[in-house]
């Protein structure tokens, strides 16, 4: 039987940290001085004339009320009785072997509990700063404001040198004189239903506990995020902290402890204080219905950061090496040909040298020049759809951390304009759409040229050596130096992502990850590169019968078009899983079995291989299309990319049944819909149908950003995780906050996009080049601009991008629309 809402409120506010009284407010200011929690002096607050005249016992009772925590002073209270000392901190430190541990931790304790102990004097600052910085009861519970941070940068900044120990309770002999604060975040969550496991049993060894908890400590898939502005009432607010799946409220509170016990051994004092403070009720029936238990800890930081190993030093000694290389040849090709009509001719060792060049690669970047058949169209949608990517990631990236207001963000589908956002994976299919193209149209023009030979090794060797030598910078750079980037409360995210990349990067390098190690993604976006490559991998065995056999290629092509919708339906079926991606639902099996799999994802990429054949059988011919037939496919195209998007916001209410059949439908038609609509807007830009479109997609603007887009995907969501898993408070949501998030994240992604594409992709482009096409005397930099547009030898198969984001090669004829 459900206790009453007074004893659940009873049992949380020791747990959630949030749900006793407010009395952890700060000292107010005084004017020109700072908080009590900076680098000021006890004694200079005291000196200040703020209290003078206040006895030290008052000024003692003041900080304690002020400063140490409601659900801490109900805690402490327990070690008033100094006979009992001895077997509550036996209690509290069961299953912490570490003596420096109990020895540190005790010491705070008893300065904290003992109040014939003046805490307002220079020997206890270090004691009010680690108090101060455990989380307090915040304000705005009932709008979701369940995540006490605490002081970060207060926790992480003790510094303690000549520790004096006053307590006659621990071995104090051999401990260590100096320490320093480590923070660390504890989640809280139901006990009966999250954490059956979390109290160590007798006996039971920190070992052996740790080991049912799982090895890694941690929980990787709480907290996830998203608006509205409304508070709740309490017994709401229970129902969805208690709603585990979707959207996660879960209550967090910051603690400090002395860097002297491990991640493992304040996990379990915290477990062993709860154990304590709830002995009184363990026999009732509260016991396993309302009891709130900390989960594994979310992270533990201080100031101390790991020492530089090999591989961190070769990836930096890497990064130093392209970035001098690119900036010593672009002085000396500035110096050598800066104005020169005719440069020398010189061999291939000065051409590699000269690939890294950063003068000439900044004005191939920039170069707007378009060929006599040129694809202007896909510049735009190429640039728009990276765009809505970064958008989307804006969203997600909060999905990570808590916000102020977690009532709006899990009621987030109520406000259906965010459609856009959360239903926006649509944008990858847009990818699969243009890479299908191109690699249909540039096979069916080489087979064309050869007669339908193919050297079938190098023609993987040179799409794998295009994609992968960005690909495994960024890879590498994600393993090794991200974790030295910064710090915060959620810098365990960061440190997370690293630790897979370090474990499972050759699931990239082989493009693998969508199959090997699902569950730990490193680039988790980069599952789109291997489905690419694999679409890649199978694209001649589609597209050979196509030209060979005309007929009975395009027969094969239906009957996979087909298969392709078919897939997602059976897999939906047989997993019994969401029809498409529903962050406000459970969509683990989604994500694992269905989105990032390739015989799941393919029917856009064929969609794209349609395209391809058609605008191939139809270069350099005008198509002529009734002026109804173009309305209507504008028209239809629209109607089917606004249905895709919105038709389904109701399926967004984690409350609302999705029918079985219209979910099924949904996911064996709508990505095949999305890719034909995005078919249309291209042909009819292709074929002079595009009017005001076409001439905004062709936009020169969009074709030097274009060329960044592949390493803006790349790098977009990590920049942004670094800035938010920084703050040290939560912030409020609203879709305003977001949109200024989104051109700061985009701004941001394309410079470093720009840098990464001018140091790793540019250079190794064009080094491949030579490798395999050899060098012509003049360099590897013509210096006609008109040759820059020339289709190379090779039709440009080998040099677009997988993902087709930048640098397609391909052209078409754009003929003015007959009048007759």
């Amino acid at each position: 039987m459900k206790g009453s809402i007074f004893i659940r409120v009873a049992t949380l506010s020791f747990g959630f940290a949030i749900l006793s009284q407010v009395n952890g407010a700060v000292i107010p200011d005084v004017p020109n001085e700072p908080h009590i929690h900076s680098d000021l002096e006890v004694g200079d607050l005291l000196r200040s004339g703020l209290l003078t005249g206040v006895e030290p016992e008052v000024v003692t009772n003041m900080l304690r009320n002020m400063i140490v925590p409601s659900y801490m002073q109900e805690f402490l209270k327990l070690f008033e009785n100094k006979q009992l000392l001895p077997d509550l901190l036996t209690k509290l430190f069961d299953g912490v072997p570490t003596e420096h541990c109990k020895t540190h931790a005790t010491e705070w304790i008893w300065r904290v509990a003992d109040r014939n102990i003046s805490i307002a004097n220079e020997l206890n600052k270090w004691v009010l700063h680690m108090v101060d910085s455990w989380g307090k009861p915040p304000e705005g519970l009932l709008s979701g404001h369940v995540n006490a941070y605490g002081d970060f940068d207060e926790c992480v900044n003790i510094k303690v040198a000549d520790l004096q120990i006053l307590n006659n309770f621990t071995n104090s002999e051999n401990a260590p004189k100096s320490f320093e604060g480590r923070y660390c975040t504890m989640y809280i969550a139901d006990y009966n239903t999250s954490m059956p496991t979390a109290l160590k049993r007798p006996g039971t060894t920190l070992k052996e506990y740790m080991e049912e908890m799982g090895a890694n400590g941690s929980t990787s898939d709480y907290l996830r995020d998203m608006e509205i502005k409304r508070a709740v009432s309490f017994e709401e607010l229970l129902r969805l902290v208690m709603q585990r799946e979707g959207v996660l409220i879960s209550p967090s509170l910051g603690v400090c402890m002395p860097n002297s016990c491990s991640n493992l051994e304040i996990q379990q004092i915290l477990i062993n204080a709860f154990d304590m403070m709830y002995t009184p009720i363990k026999g009732s029936e509260l016991y396993p219905e309302g009891l709130m238990w900390p989960s594994p800890l979310g992270g533990c930081y201080d100031k101390a950061k790991p020492d530089f190993d090999a591989a961190d030093i070769s990836v930096i000694a890497l990064l130093a090496l392209l970035a001098g290389l690119c900036l010593i040849s672009g002085i000396v090709d500035y110096w050598l040909n800066h104005g020169v009509d005719k440069p020398l001719k010189r061999g291939l060792p000065y051409q590699y040298f000269m690939s890294f060049s950063l003068y000439t690669n900044i004005k191939k970047w920039l170069s707007t020049r378009r060929g006599a058949e040129d694809m202007g169209c896909l510049h735009g949608i190429r640039f728009l759809s990276t765009s809505w990517v970064v958008l989307a990631h804006t969203y997600y990236a909060i999905t990570f951390l808590p916000q102020w207001n977690m009532v709006d963000v899990k009621q987030v589908y109520e406000n259906w304009p965010v459609m856009t956002v959360i239903n926006s994976t649509f944008a990858v299919d847009t990818f699969f759409v243009l890479s299908g193209m191109l690699v249909c149209y540039n096979l069916f023009k080489m087979f064309d040229k050869t007669k339908g030979k193919l050297n079938v090794p190098m023609f993987y060797v040179h799409r794998y050596l295009r994609l992968t030598p960005t690909y495994a910078i960024l890879v590498g750079i994600m393993a090794t130096i991200i974790p030295y980037l910064g710090n915060g409360p959620y810098w365990a995210v960061m440190t997370r992502w690293g630790n897979i990349c370090e474990n499972n990067w050759w699931t990239n390098l082989l493009y693998v990850n969508n199959f090997v190690n699902t569950s730990w993604l490193c680039q988790g976006e980069a599952w789109y590169l291997a489905n690419d490559m694999q679409f890649y991998v199978v694209s001649p065995f589609i597209i050979y019968p196509m030209w060979k056999w005309e007929m009975m290629g395009a027969i094969l092509l239906c009957v996979y078009t087909i298969l392709s919708c078919a897939c997602p339906i059976l897999l939906v079926h047989f997993y019994d899983t969401t029809p498409t991606t529903l962050p406000t639902r459970d969509i683990g099996k989604w994500f694992t079995h269905i989105y990032i799999r390739p015989y799941a994802r393919i029917q856009t990429f064929l969609v794209g291989v349609w395209l391809g054949w058609i605008l191939y059988k139809t270069r350099g011919k005008k198509v002529k299309l009734p002026a109804v037939v173009v309305i209507i496919n504008w028209a239809l195209s629209t109607a089917i990319c606004l249905t895709v998007l919105y038709s389904i916001s109701n399926w967004f209410d984690p409350e609302v049944e999705i029918p079985k059949v219209a979910g099924l439908a949904y996911a064996g038609l709508s990505r095949v819909g999305w890719g034909v609509s995005i078919s249309w807007v291209i042909f009819a830009c292709m074929k002079g149908y595009g009017g005001l479109i076409n001439s905004f997609l062709s936009w020169s603007v969009f074709m030097p950003l274009g060329r960044l887009c592949y390493c803006v995907y790349l790098v977009s969501l990590h920049l942004q995780m670094i800035l938010h898993v920084r703050f040290t408070q939560p912030m409020r949501f609203d879709n305003y906050t977001q949109i200024n998030f989104f051109f700061g994240h985009l701004i941001m992604s394309f410079i470093v996009g720009f840098f990464c594409t001018l140091l790793f992709e540019s250079p190794f482009m064009i080094l491949q080049k030579l490798i395999f096409e050899g060098g012509g005397g003049g360099g590897p930099r013509p210096q006609n601009p008109a040759d820059q547009q020339r289709p190379s030898k090779r039709y440009g198969i080998f040099y677009n991008n997988a993902d087709t984001i930048i640098n397609a090669q391909v052209t078409e004829p754009n003929p003015k629309v007959s009048t007759d």
